[in-house]
């Protein structure tokens, strides 16, 4: 559930004609939103997250993506933890 708005969201502005870019900085304002909102560990930060990471790979941003991948990985490990208990 935390996935499917982000997804109609990057799904309408691929269908707009935004370039990868543009779409990245608009997630990581979602991002932004949803750390406050939600608290830096939450699902639906993890599923951000993860399209951030996507897109940054996409557009070659190695230096970029690493940091977030890291962050992304231990928030996995964390979340996945309290889904098993």
């Amino acid at each position: 559930m935390a996935g499917e708005a982000l997804d109609c969201l990057v799904s309408i502005q691929t269908r707009l004609g935004r370039d990868e870019s543009e779409l990245l900085e608009l997630l990581r304002r979602i991002l932004n939103i949803q750390e406050r909102e939600f608290g830096r560990e939450s699902e639906e930060v993890l599923v951000t997250l993860k399209k951030i990471v996507y897109y940054l790979d996409k557009l070659g941003k190695k230096d970029e993506k690493l940091t977030l991948q890291r962050r992304l990985s231990v928030l996995s490990k964390k979340y996945k933890q309290t889904i098993n208990y």
